[in-house]
């Protein structure tokens, strides 16, 4: 029988805080925002809208709980208001269905 070692400590410098791997997510959105809201071809219209709905509060949130965050989190929130990109909050084959995820999150 093979022996199963346990792994070593993780150094300081090698693990990541959760407010670090916030702001990691906050700066990956606003390189590419389309990143975060793509979604499989498979999910439903409700499944993009909440997917977007989510994003943008928990952007807030950010904003308003997290001060050394906020001002990344501002710029994401800006990024995402694009025009460009809210096309994209909840792709379909309808303008329709876009423009009331628009306004259903605002």
């Amino acid at each position: 029988m093979q022996k199963v070692g346990l792994k070593p400590k993780e150094k300081a410098e090698d693990t990541i805080s959760p407010k670090q791997l916030l702001s990691e997510i906050v700066k990956l959105i606003n390189a590419d925002p389309f990143l975060m809201l793509s979604s499989p071809s498979d999910s439903t219209s409700n499944d993009r809208h909440k997917a977007a709905y989510d994003l943008i509060n928990h952007l807030v949130t950010l904003v308003t709980t997290m001060l050394d965050l906020s001002s990344e989190a501002m710029e994401a929130l800006l990024r995402i208001h694009q025009p460009e990109v809210i096309e994209i909050w909840n792709k379909d084959d309808s303008r329709d269905v876009t423009i009331q995820t628009f306004w259903d999150i605002k």
